[in-house]
């Protein structure tokens, strides 16, 4: 049996391009109002009966009963009034929609960034714990090694000099980490007080130019370098916060309690979320 679309003076049948075609409803009021749009005289749909997708104002029915094409409206019967009334509903009704979604998706960013918030809490803690579980466990076992690797004949006043100019970043740091720096930070010898590493690009250093070895070094340190340096402009890019310039109350702790001013909240959350992102490692 051929489908084709009960409205009066309307021609489309099933095959036709870009054209779909919906069943009457079987719910008694929505039943009424699609018959009473289709406004033909002494007749009633049967199970075979169709409309099609021409009668709605977005090209489909919707099931929202707020929507405009909850019920067909375009028809050759309807006046210019009415159909201007259903244009006008159809606009508010998408402006409604909009600012429905806006509203789902400020709200999922703000339980995300509550969410990250209370994990990176959790996090701390529990590295922490960790932290003295191994110090305690193994302390006998690497203090030999660690004191192998951090020989130095630095003085305690050197020392402190060295910790103060990198302080909250060498926290993070743990023996047999490597960092990438660029040319410019000399830090070597503070990072070396943590038993870690710092690799930098080679100089020439008066040389023409630098040696197989030392070349093949540098391009791979470059290589990964370059990743680092496009996930934080990513992050940048993403978040226009990040642009600066940055209000004087965002650096500032709320109170003597607070572990970190407000922009060290901010930067964390969207590195975090920047992280959630597809990697900018292209993985076969």
């Amino acid at each position: 049996m051929v489908i084709s679309c009960c409205a009066v003076g309307c021609a489309n049948r099933q095959g036709k391009a870009n054209i779909s075609f919906y069943r009457i409803p079987f719910d008694g009021e929505r039943r009424q109002r699609w018959v009473a749009a289709i406004s033909r005289k002494d007749w009633q749909p049967s199970k075979y009966s169709r409309i099609c997708s021409e009668h709605f104002l977005q090209g489909q029915k919707s099931d929202d009963p707020l929507s405009p094409d909850y019920v067909p409206s375009v028809f050759a019967h309807t006046k210019s009034p009415a159909k201007r009334r259903a244009l006008g509903s159809l606009g508010k009704y998408e402006v409604r929609e909009a600012m429905k979604k806006k509203k789902r998706q400020a709200s999922s960013k703000h339980e995300a960034a509550r969410a990250l918030l209370n994990l990176s809490a959790e996090i701390n803690v529990l590295r922490e714990v960790e932290e003295e579980i191994v110090e305690e466990a193994s302390i006998s076992e690497t203090s030999g090694k660690c004191d192998a690797m951090c020989q130095t004949n630095l003085t305690s006043d050197y020392i402190e000099s060295l910790e103060f100019e990198c302080h909250g970043f060498l926290d993070n740091l743990l023996p047999g980490d490597l960092i990438l720096a660029d040319r410019g930070f000399r830090i070597q010898e503070q990072v070396g007080l943590y038993c870690a590493r710092v690799e930098t690009p080679a100089f020439t250093r008066g040389k023409k130019q630098l040696g197989a070895v030392e070349l093949e070094d540098s391009r791979k340190l470059a290589a990964v370098r370059i990743h680092v340096e496009r996930v934080i402009g990513q992050a940048r890019s993403k978040y226009r916060m990040l642009h600066g310039p940055v209000p004087i109350s965002l650096l500032i702790k709320s109170s003597e309690e607070e572990e970190f001013t407000s922009l060290d909240k901010i930067v964390r959350v969207a590195c975090a979320l920047t992280n959630l992102c597809p990697s900018v490692v292209p993985i076969d």
